[in-house]
């Protein structure tokens, strides 16, 4: 165990599980059947709390990985999970606008554009600010778990504008 930063340890330990509750819950947030009465209430809770979670045990892998990578590897590592989940993503919805049921494809690229995509506007501008800010917080000695702390908070005033 990390005796100077155990709780780092800790996240480490339990990061891929707490990520995997968190995507269960946002998923069942955005599940289209779940509409009303106090369940969907509660769902709704667990899906906010779902995102926060995410985004902080995110910030917390973003924080490691500039600790021990160089900032090139940093963005090559970055570049090497983002575009194929874009391929993947672009490919899935352009199959899928096929189907007679589906919106025409002119509203695929408009909806690239929309809030329904919030998330990878918000972890680009986690990956291009949080080498900054952890440089910033490294030269005062902090740990990098204040260095996501910083990063999720100027997230959420971003996206809040």
């Amino acid at each position: 165990m990390n005796e100077k930063y155990p709780f780092n340890t800790l996240i480490s330990k339990y990061r891929i599980s707490a990520m995997g509750i968190s995507m269960v819950s946002i998923m069942l947030y955005h599940q289209n059947w779940i509409t009303n009465g106090i369940f969907f209430e509660w769902v709704r809770m667990l899906g906010y709390i779902g995102v926060e979670v995410f985004l902080f045990i995110s910030g917390f892998g973003i924080a490691h990985s500039l600790a021990k990578n160089s900032l090139g590897q940093y963005y090559k590592n970055r570049v090497i999970r983002l575009i194929p989940a874009c391929i993947l993503f672009g490919l899935c919805k352009i199959a899928l606008s096929y189907i007679p049921t589906m919106p025409p494809m002119q509203d695929f690229f408009l909806d690239l554009f929309s809030l329904s995509h919030w998330y990878i506007y918000a972890i680009v501008i986690y990956y291009l600010l949080a080498p900054v800010i952890y440089k910033i917080i490294d030269k005062r000695g902090g740990d990098c778990i204040f260095s996501n702390n910083y990063c999720h908070i100027y997230n959420n005033l971003f996206l809040a504008i």
